[in-house]
């Protein structure tokens, strides 16, 4: 009998196509996914179901488009529309996989990520919790002095951009990246679906100051 192989399922969230591989804006440097892309296939002309987080992760995750789910925007818990529908997670759950999630995986706001799906998840951390007061899992802050950064006024917080000086570690993608390495290291007894979703390039664009020293 064949044995079920692991499945690792990342996702970026508004990455578009400026990176090296797809040429989609010049002079941009991501060897990385530059890297990856060499090693696989490259679908050149490949579009999200929707240009919003919530109805995009719905569809991809369920099977069901906008069109067909009604679910349009990122208010909409996809949840209670259809309340007997197997995600992909659970569909793998179901089949004898052991699931595990960590980062933007589902629509990050409260309660698109129902726990059931999951054998074990790592919630989203934020790099700006100042302005997450309704995440009933971030701890309440004050924003910091520098904030905004782009000094821009009238201001719209997610429409902020600028380097942020804390240890690459601290993170929010970074510590959902080391929480899925080490899941990865674990021996496992059964065959598992891992899904890690990083949060960047999502707005706003906050991020280490050697990025943007790279494109003065």
């Amino acid at each position: 009998m064949r044995q079920k192989p692991n499945i690792l399922l990342i996702s970026v969230d508004d990455m578009n196509d400026w990176v090296g591989c797809l040429n989609g804006y010049p002079g941009v440097s991501t060897p990385n996914i530059d890297a990856l892309a060499n090693r696989g296939v490259l679908f050149r002309n490949a579009h999200c179901p929707s240009p919003l987080c919530n109805p995009s992760r719905t569809a991809i995750l369920t099977g069901k488009a906008p069109s067909t789910s009604g679910i349009y925007s990122n208010q909409h818990w996809w949840r209670p529309n259809y309340p007997n529908l197997v995600s992909l997670p659970m569909h793998m759950k179901a089949n004898g996989y052991t699931t595990a999630g960590a980062g933007k995986v589902f629509h990050h706001m409260p309660g698109f990520n129902p726990p059931d799906q999951w054998n074990e998840y790592f919630t989203m951390v934020f790099d700006d919790p100042w302005d997450r007061k309704n995440y009933p899992w971030v701890d309440s802050e004050s924003a910091p002095s520098w904030h905004p950064a782009n000094g821009l006024a009238p201001f719209y917080h997610e429409h902020d951009w600028g380097p942020m000086e804390k240890p690459d570690a601290e993170w929010g993608d970074l510590r959902a990246i080391e929480w899925a390495k080490g899941f990865l290291k674990r021996p496992q007894e059964r065959p598992f679906f891992l899904a890690l979703g990083t949060f960047r390039p999502h707005i706003p664009w906050y991020a280490p100051p050697r990025f943007f020293d790279r494109y003065p």
